[in-house]
């Protein structure tokens, strides 16, 4: 897997119950830390602006890097603002699970 940096668009297929995952690297930071394509959309599972994930689980992932650079969309700062400020009150941290993973157990709390 080529190095991490924000702005990079990455895809993973559909995995177990999690639906096609487009995610797109927002920030990274270093600390002790995809929106559902248009079809998973059209069932129902909902965007996550801020997904925080390790590193090691990140590349653990079944991601793809494409060509395609891009922001993260304007919910992102809100999400990472929010989520920062538990962090460094050791209140926050990050998923050690496959993006898949981290993302269906968000999505299916959110859809409760």
């Amino acid at each position: 897997m080529n190095d991490i940096a924000p702005g990079q668009v990455w895809i993973c297929p559909p995995l177990g119950a999690a639906p096609p995952l487009l995610c797109v690297v927002g920030r990274i930071d270093h600390i002790t830390k995809p929106t559902p394509a248009a079809s998973a959309r059209a069932a129902g599972w909902p965007t996550i602006a801020h997904l925080p994930i390790e590193a090691e689980a990140f590349r653990a992932s079944t991601l793809t890097l494409t060509e395609h650079q891009t922001q993260p969309g304007p919910a992102f700062a809100e999400g990472y603002a929010t989520w920062w400020a538990k962090a460094e009150q050791g209140r926050a941290g990050a998923f050690a699970v496959p993006l898949s993973d981290a993302y269906l157990g968000v999505a299916n709390s959110a859809r409760r």
